[in-house]
C-alpha cells in the first residue's frame, strides 16, 4: 500500500468521526505502527501489509477517541521522551511549565532535595534530576501501575529517581526533609463533563473533590509541616479550585498559563 493512500485513508475516517486535526492523527500513527521517525512518513513511498494492517488497528482505536498516546505508548514531555502505559495519566504540555517553575524555585540552592507528589509517568521529577544532577528525587503515586511507568520511564532514561508507591507523603516519612513540593494533583471538579478522549485516563488522577481542591489541600496542610524551614511548593491548579485555604505560613503567588487562566500555584515558607 502507498503511504500518501493510507494517510488520506486514515484522515478520511478520523475526519468522519469529527476528530481534531485528523492528517496529523494519521501520520502520528502510520509513523509509531512502522517505527518510524514522523519525517519519514514523507519520504517513505510504499508500507508492507503487516503495517499497514497495524496502521488501520491504530486508526480504529484512534476512531473510538482512545488518546493518541495510550495508542502509540509514548508522549513529548520537555525534551524526554516518555513511555505512557494505558491507564496512566497523560502528561499536558501545560505541566512543563510547571516543572521549568519548579526548577526557578530551587536556583540557587545546592542539592536540593525535591518531593513529586502524584507523579503519573514520572514526567516532572525526571525533568528536574535530568535539569539539576545534585537534586534527590523523591516521587510517589498510590497507583501502582502509575509507579512502575515511572521506574521504567527512569530506567530507560538512565535518570536516577527513587520512585515509591503510597498516598502522598506516606512513603515519605523517612526521607530527607525537601526544599521543594512539586504536584500536578487531581484538581477537576466532581461531575464536570469531560471530552470522550479524557474518559479514558483514571479517575483518580483527574477529579479533586467537589470543587476539586480536596487533594490540593492535602498537599498543603500535610506538607507544611514537612519542608523545611525555607522551603516552597509550586502546584498546578485550575481556576475553578479558588480561593484555595492556604495557611498563614506561607507567602503565594499564582502564575497564568499562556490562555491567561491561574494554572501555576507557588508557596513559600515565611518563616
Amino acid at each position: 500500500m502507498r503511504v500518501m493512500e493510507a494517510l488520506r485513508e486514515g484522515k478520511r475516517i478520523l475526519e468522519k468521526e469529527g476528530i481534531e486535526e485528523p492528517f496529523l492523527n494519521a501520520v502520528i500513527l502510520l509513523s509509531s505502527a512502522a517505527g518510524w521517525e514522523r519525517w519519514e512518513a514523507w519520504v517513505k513511498e510504499e508500507i508492507p501489509e503487516d503495517i499497514a494492517g497495524r496502521y488501520f488497528e491504530y486508526i480504529e482505536k484512534r476512531k473510538k477517541r482512545v488518546p493518541v498516546e495510550y495508542i502509540t505508548g509514548k508522549v513529548k514531555f520537555c525534551e524526554l521522551e516518555l513511555l505512557v502505559y494505558s491507564g496512566v495519566f497523560i502528561p499536558r504540555p501545560e505541566t512543563e511549565e510547571v516543572a521549568e517553575v519548579a526548577l526557578r524555585e530551587i536556583e540557587g540552592i545546592k542539592n536540593p532535595v525535591v518531593y513529586d507528589i502524584g507523579t503519573g509517568t514520572g514526567c516532572i521529577a525526571l525533568w528536574i534530576k535530568k535539569k539539576r544532577p545534585d537534586a534527590t528525587v523523591f516521587s510517589t503515586d498510590i497507583d501502582k501501575r502509575a509507579v512502575e511507568n515511572a521506574k521504567e520511564n527512569a530506567k530507560r532514561l538512565g535518570i536516577e529517581i527513587s520512585v515509591l508507591e503510597g498516598d502522598l507523603f506516606s512513603p515519605l516519612h523517612d526521607k530527607p526533609a525537601p526544599d521543594l513540593i512539586v504536584s500536578n494533583p487531581p484538581y477537576i471538579p466532581e461531575g464536570k463533563e469531560l471530552p470522550p478522549e479524557v474518559r479514558y485516563e483514571p479517575e483518580n488522577a483527574l477529579f479533586g473533590g467537589k470543587k476539586g481542591r480536596k487533594i490540593i489541600e492535602r498537599i498543603i496542610h500535610e506538607g507544611k509541616d514537612i519542608l523545611k524551614r525555607e522551603g516552597k511548593m509550586v502546584i498546578e491548579i485550575d481556576p475553578a479550585n479558588l480561593p484555595l485555604n492556604i495557611p498563614p505560613c506561607f507567602s503565594y503567588e499564582i502564575k497564568k498559563d499562556p490562555a491567561g487562566k491561574e494554572r501555576i500555584l507557588i508557596l513559600r515558607r515565611k518563616e
